[in-house]
């Protein structure tokens, strides 16, 4: 299976584009775990960072079962993953706790290049205002973070910029020309 995480800095189009992409392709995709939790409880701390790491990590894990359960075992989106959650925990609480960590070095370790991330520039995306929000200043600092970490994991990745509908037209064509797809 080939999973697609769309990753990048708040308000870079990464939930518009995945609902294209999982349209395009005819599949579902995973939703980001933080918003709901943070609807619940907006005022989060520390600590509340590890349950949203398990909480999209089970997603994940969910869906994955779930389209291999149907046979359409392909292709898996996901809209943001354990990275951007590690990312958030190191910008705000200048630490990543253990769990956290430990779930990026899994990612890390499993690696076989069946997973691409789709790194989404702020670049021609206005920022719009969301009550779950925080960065409308620091786009660009936390896009060359999200760079930062992929090439030090060695992750594969394909930074998309431009409009919705050119990031669109470069994310199908990544994932159609690659070789775990077809």
């Amino acid at each position: 299976m080939l999973r697609i995480v769309l990753t990048g800095p708040e308000c870079s189009g990464k939930t518009t584009l995945v609902k294209k992409l999982a349209k395009y392709f005819g599949v579902q995709y995973v939703e980001e775990f933080a918003l709901k939790y943070l609807e619940l409880i907006p005022n989060y701390k520390y600590s509340d960072l590890d349950d949203i790491a398990v909480g999209q990590h089970n997603l994940e894990l969910n869906l994955n079962l779930h389209e291999r359960f149907k046979g359409k075992n392909k292709l898996l989106l996901c809209d943001t993953d354990i990275l951007t959650i590690k990312i958030w925990s190191e910008v705000v609480f200048k630490k990543a706790s253990p769990k956290i960590n430990n779930f990026v070095e899994e990612i890390a370790s499993a690696n076989d290049g069946s997973i691409i991330y789709l790194l989404c520039s702020p670049e021609g995306i206005d920022w719009e205002f969301h009550p779950q929000r925080e960065n409308p200043n620091d786009r660009d600092k936390l896009f060359l973070l999200y760079e930062n970490l992929l090439k030090n994991l060695n992750f594969p990745h394909i930074i998309l910029r431009g409009d919705i509908e050119t990031r669109f037209k470069d994310a199908v064509k990544s994932i159609e020309e690659n070789a775990w797809y077809s």
